[in-house]
């Protein structure tokens, strides 16, 4: 397992929400009305949240399996990648950071995509690995 002070990872995804009303940012994508920032910049988990907050934002939830499918397109740039994602584990339970409790049952596609990195104070704190394969 990989400890969060040595684990930095290349992709970071910020949300910005209900922002149907007005355009995205420059460099933010819109989707169903909300907009996303896809960082290329390396951060520690705790560094990616202060720098969401400072944007008004906050890392990736993922509630449905079209809005999964959306992301994956906009991150494909190789063969695997990893990025933050707003999922975090203190006392043995798994909540999303906007307080919905994570079901493993209802996220079925999210299985097996999901790494994990520690730090001091015993939470646990998700990346997100898409992997792709080449066919030639």
């Amino acid at each position: 397992m990989r400890i969060l002070v040595e684990t930095v990872l290349v992709f970071l995804l910020f949300f910005l929400a209900n922002q149907s009303e007005a355009a995205c940012p420059v460099n933010w994508k819109e989707y169903k009305g909300d907009c996303y920032y896809i960082s290329e910049n390396r951060f520690r988990y705790t560094d990616a949240e202060i720098t969401c907050s400072s944007r008004n934002a906050s890392m990736y939830v993922f509630h449905d399996e079209k809005q999964k499918q959306w992301i994956d397109a906009q991150l494909f740039h190789g063969t695997r990648m990893e990025f933050w994602i707003g999922l975090q584990r203190v006392n043995k339970t798994w909540t999303w950071i906007d307080n919905t409790t994570y079901d493993a049952n209802s996220t079925k596609w999210l299985r097996n995509k999901v790494g994990v990195a520690n730090d001091a104070r015993s939470h646990d704190y998700s990346n997100y690995r898409i992997l792709r394969k080449w066919l030639m």
